[in-house]
């Protein structure tokens, strides 16, 4: 690399309005730009030198062990969000990429840190969250008496001659049935993002969980073949009905984004130490640039077969989630205009 080229660099790092910093494997800071100056309070003379931990929470420290040790061995990690400590005590929520940084022999010799401070944007979710806490809390009991009243008055005319009014009151009760979800999925979200969706986990077989969703599901659409190719698996200790919603989540998502109908393969198989579930659908699949945002809050795939496809962007929210609680892990291979296959974990 030529001066022209490294002075031309170093401008753009120094200029940066996200924090980029350098350390050595040994996580000790070996350049500091002026935004990292201002993220964290200290001017580069000051933190040059001197670990990283210095502004980190004592209980995120063996983490940024592990990160970096996945660097070295050239191992990719995502973007992720953490806490940093102000040199006034103050404390930001940050979103953290990191990336190999190397010497003239192509040797991993050190670690960049890109930091971006996303504080506005948690207090902005925070508050998003309250609200609709809270307005669907007050929500779902003048519903649920709606519900209620209106189940009734179907059941008064579906026992008189009055066969007109009892098909639109039962038109009502199906829509009221929508609502009610809705606001439960709602609830859910919320609950899910303070951590306080609680797991009942007892035995289960995975494999008679899914066989009894797909009985469920199956009647739904006659253009969607569902198949299951069960494998020889343990059972595992989780919380069935949120497992079997799980479940669902991913199949009626493969038939929402298979509009043409077709085949969908449910899976399970054994990995070293859980079971796993895949589903595998010959859909509209996923464009590249958006596979990474598919489990992100109220995000829906933009495809223009799928325009009608009723939802708001939760579903898959909510099931990496659940996933999550269990210590699983979920992930998604996909191909636009292809399908996409969809495979969670769940640990022995």
């Amino acid at each position: 690399m030529n001066q022209k080229t490294q002075y031309l660099l170093a401008s753009i790092v120094e200029s940066s309005q996200d924090s980029i910093v350098s350390i050595d494997l040994n996580r000790i800071i070996t350049s500091w730009n002026q935004a990292a100056e201002e993220l964290y309070g200290y001017p580069a003379k000051e933190a040059i030198g001197k670990p990283l931990h210095m502004v980190m929470l004592p209980e995120d420290i063996q983490d940024l062990i592990e990160k970096v040790n996945n660097i070295i061995h050239e191992i990719t990690v995502p973007v992720y969000e953490t806490i940093r400590v102000h040199k006034n005590g103050r404390q930001a929520d940050l979103e953290i990429f990191l990336s190999p940084v190397r010497d003239e022999g192509g040797e991993i010799v050190g670690v960049s840190t890109i930091a971006r401070d996303i504080s506005i944007r948690k207090m902005q979710e925070k508050q998003k969250d309250e609200f609709i806490d809270i307005a669907s809390h007050e929500l779902k009991m003048p519903v649920t008496c709606i519900k209620a009243w209106a189940e009734l008055l179907f059941e008064r005319l579906e026992s008189s001659t009055d066969q007109v009014n009892a098909t639109m009151v039962k038109q009502l009760v199906s829509q009221l049935n929508k609502l009610t979800g809705l606001i439960g999925v709602l609830l859910d979200t919320t609950k899910l993002a303070a951590g306080e969706i609680r797991l009942t986990p007892e035995p289960m077989d995975v494999n008679e969980m899914i066989e009894e969703q797909i009985a469920m599901l199956a009647p739904i659409s006659r253009n969607h073949h569902l198949i299951f190719l069960p494998g020889a698996i343990q059972s595992v200790v989780a919380d069935r009905k949120q497992i079997g919603r799980v479940t669902t989540n991913i199949i009626s998502n493969a038939m929402k984004y298979s509009p043409d109908g077709g085949d969908i393969i449910i899976s399970t198989s054994e990995t070293t130490d859980s079971i796993k579930v895949c589903v595998q659908d010959f859909g509209v699949g996923i464009p590249v640039a958006m596979k990474d945002k598919i489990f992100d809050r109220y995000f829906r795939v933009e495809n223009p077969a799928t325009q009608t496809a009723s939802g708001i962007g939760l579903g898959l929210y909510i099931t990496k989630g659940i996933i999550e609680q269990h210590k699983g892990t979920i992930h998604v291979e996909s191909e636009a205009g292809k399908g996409s296959t969809f495979c969670f974990t769940l640990p022995y």
